[in-house]
């Protein structure tokens, strides 16, 4: 596993490359930069995140299906080119917990590690319509902070499924296995004015977006330990599910960019 300090030192190898590249990027365009404006963006973001997790389950009952919240955030991002940019943010992200078991009629999940998210990354765009349409790749590296690792859970239910099946269970909650984390990632997204450029000449720099990211971690940050008895039968399956912090991201943001 990762070590706060680890951690903290794979961040700052990410964010030391990211502005190497920035500095060798800005050096050899400082032509073109001086004959080109180049625009801040200062965005705020909220979407559906749907958490990545393993399962280990002895009795095969257990289903693997996606849960997530709803969460939030800003990002600054920092043109070079009108192509290329720089950007980092702050995100807040909380990971969700479930049991749901196969065919039953109903499941249960809740948030049970809150973190907060430093992303950076660099971005490349291509223009459509006269730069009234963005489409846009970008990849960077996050660091994760765990504002759950203090907190233990424990959760206990029964399930039934139309046959009559039944399946009680209980399951343990461990947030307490990392207080920071690395992650990367690596996404992409669609961007465009939301008013008429003639119509709003003062909203001209106000826009729209559609993104989705793809979340990786590499180590366990949390870890669901479930018990559960099929049919009252005495016979007791055990089950594991392990979470390394990835998940999907799929987000809508709204954008202000001004020239510097």
């Amino acid at each position: 596993g990762f070590t706060p300090y680890q951690c903290y030192s794979f961040f700052m190898k990410i964010l030391t490359s990211v502005l190497l590249f920035h500095i060798i990027c800005m050096t050899g365009l400082k032509s073109f930069a001086q004959t080109q404006p180049h625009k801040v963006r200062i965005g705020a973001y909220f979407g559906l995140n749907l958490d990545v997790y393993k399962v280990n389950d002895a009795g095969g009952w257990l289903d693997n299906s996606a849960l997530g919240f709803v969460s939030g955030g800003m990002e600054v991002d920092f043109e070079y080119t009108d192509r290329y940019s720089i950007g980092g943010g702050l995100y807040f992200k909380p990971y969700a917990e479930g049991v749901e078991f196969k065919n039953m009629l109903s499941s249960s999940f809740s948030n049970s590690m809150s973190t907060l998210q430093f992303p950076v990354y660099l971005r490349a765009r291509t223009y459509f319509q006269n730069k009234d349409a963005v489409a846009y790749i970008l990849g960077g590296a996050a660091l994760a902070i765990n504002q759950s690792f203090d907190s233990y859970s424990f959760e206990t239910g029964t399930y039934t499924n139309a046959s009559g099946e039944n399946i009680g269970y209980s399951a343990a909650v461990n947030t307490h296995l990392k207080r920071v984390f690395p992650l990367i990632f690596m996404g992409g997204g669609l961007d465009t004015r939301i008013f008429n450029q003639e119509r709003h000449p003062y909203s001209k720099d106000l826009r729209i977006a559609l993104s989705v990211r793809r979340y990786f971690g590499f180590t366990d940050v949390m870890k669901l330990d479930i018990d559960y008895i099929l049919n009252n039968s005495g016979a007791a399956f055990f089950a594991q599910e392990n979470y390394k912090g990835g998940y999907w991201m799929f987000s809508i943001f709204l954008i202000y960019a001004f020239e510097r």
